[in-house]
């Protein structure tokens, strides 16, 4: 059970740079105990170093949400260093159907084999870390999941007309993994309804990061705090929505 004056913990995943780094400073300065991860143990160890020299808010540990030992060795570790998970933020992801010089190839001539390869990743790997992190939620009585998911993946975006059929060409396999994290915020949000836990998407705009690019029109911090926002609402707010800047979004 949690006690007054107890730190709520909360997880993050691919957070050793961009978004998912900025998410776990953030969420530390609000008095969080943060398990910042990344497939690279070095990094993760490292940039959790950058945060707090202390090691006392922030601590790294090695993760690969396409790996289900490394999900349950993560899960091993925090439930024995803090016995309870409060906050689980799904921000590991990739965008490997992103343009090229400029070029996008149509859907129809690309690999589904980088579809499977991007839904692993960011549907499947999202999916496993709840499973693994809900019964403790559960338990206590007290969740909140933030998927981080892109107004990509927004079929009300995805009008059919000739004008927008270049900007569809734009990442498909991405939009079609972040649609689909969509789906499993709803459904996950309606097996916690009645547990106090808020299951909500978040999209962070377009974010000057190494998936977003140098053109990007908004900063890390900016991104990072509609995340943080999701995470840390209160017994009464929103679950199983789709938020930007704390905005509700057209899925």
């Amino acid at each position: 059970m949690f006690k007054i004056g107890e730190k709520r913990v909360a997880v993050v995943s691919g957070a050793n740079r961009g978004i998912g780094k900025e998410v776990c400073r953030q969420l530390k300065i609000k008095g969080y105990q943060v398990c910042l991860t990344a497939r690279n143990e070095n990094d993760a160890h490292r940039t959790a170093q950058e945060l707090d020299c202390t090691g006392k808010m922030v601590i790294g540990h090695q993760l690969d949400v396409t790996d289900q030992k490394s999900i349950e060795c993560l899960r091993d570790f925090i439930t024995q260093e803090f016995g309870r998970v409060d906050v689980l933020i799904n921000n590991a992801g990739v965008f490997l159907d992103n343009e090229m010089n400029g070029q996008y190839p149509s859907i129809l001539e690309m690999d589904a084999q980088l579809l499977i390869s991007t839904m692993e990743a960011n549907v499947c790997g999202a999916l496993s870390l709840i499973q693994v992190f809900f019964p403790y939620m559960k338990q206590a009585n007290y969740g909140r999941i933030v998927n981080v998911s892109s107004g990509m993946g927004r079929i009300a975006s995805m009008q059919v007309n000739e004008s927008i059929r270049r900007d569809l060409r734009s990442g498909p396999f991405y939009r079609i993994s972040k649609a689909a994290l969509n789906i499993v915020t709803r459904i996950i949000a309606a097996e916690a309804a009645g547990f106090n836990i808020l299951v909500n998407a978040v999209c962070p705009g377009w974010v000057r990061t190494r998936m977003g690019g140098s053109r990007a029109v908004r900063s890390v911090e900016e991104g990072a705090k509609g995340i943080v926002w999701a995470a840390t609402l209160p017994n009464d707010g929103p679950s199983g929505g789709f938020f930007r800047d704390g905005k509700s979004l057209n899925w």
